[in-house]
């Protein structure tokens, strides 16, 4: 659900122009797809980015990308871990389920791999300009809260991810010992 929600709501960025020649404070934010202005309480300027992606800034179409690929990565992960799940009877057998479970988790670890450097590179970007000696004093660039979402939800998919194909690979692994412990009693 974080994933989704930094894809969509615009809090990526917040910056507010205060100052000795603006009478109201100004917060402008923005995300992956709209940037806002927000002039006073209950209103909202909003306008989305052009198509063609030629006024989007280089960390942000990357995170458009890398944050639409975590949200179906994480889908596909969470589908196939119901196909996997041992209340489910579309799969027989324990192996396949097994299998299953591995690559649910291994979709979840990509997933969080994703968001995280989704959200890293413009927080990266955006503590460069904060501490750049040529932004005025009027300017408050901070970082929103899609970003924290970030990285909380990465780091929850990339513990759940190994928390399902760390145990499942730990198990196939033991029974091909056993395999080949029996094959090498077995033979003379």
């Amino acid at each position: 659900m974080g994933t989704v929600a930094c894809c969509g709501l615009p809090l990526w960025k917040r910056t507010e122009f205060s100052g000795q020649t603006l009478m109201v404070r100004q917060t402008m934010v923005e995300g992956l797809w709209v940037s806002c202005i927000l002039p006073g309480v209950g209103k909202a300027n909003c306008r989305t980015y052009s198509s063609s992606g030629k006024d989007v800034p280089l960390d942000v179409y990357v995170a458009r990308i890398l944050t639409v690929a975590a949200v179906a990565t994480s889908f596909l992960g969470l589908v196939v871990n119901c196909a996997g799940s041992r209340c489910c009877s579309l799969v027989g057998s324990r192996a396949l389920k097994a299998r299953l479970l591995t690559a649910s988790g291994l979709s979840f670890l990509a997933s969080g791999a994703a968001e995280l450097l989704a959200v890293t590179w413009p927080a990266y970007v955006l503590a460069t300009e904060f501490y750049h000696p040529l932004v005025n004093e009027v300017l408050a660039i901070s970082i929103g809260p899609c970003i924290h979402i970030g990285w909380g939800s990465g780091a929850v998919l990339i513990a759940g991810g190994s928390l399902l194909a760390l145990p499942c690979c730990r198990r196939q692994r033991q029974q091909q010992e056993q395999r080949r412990r029996s094959r090498d009693y077995a033979s003379p």
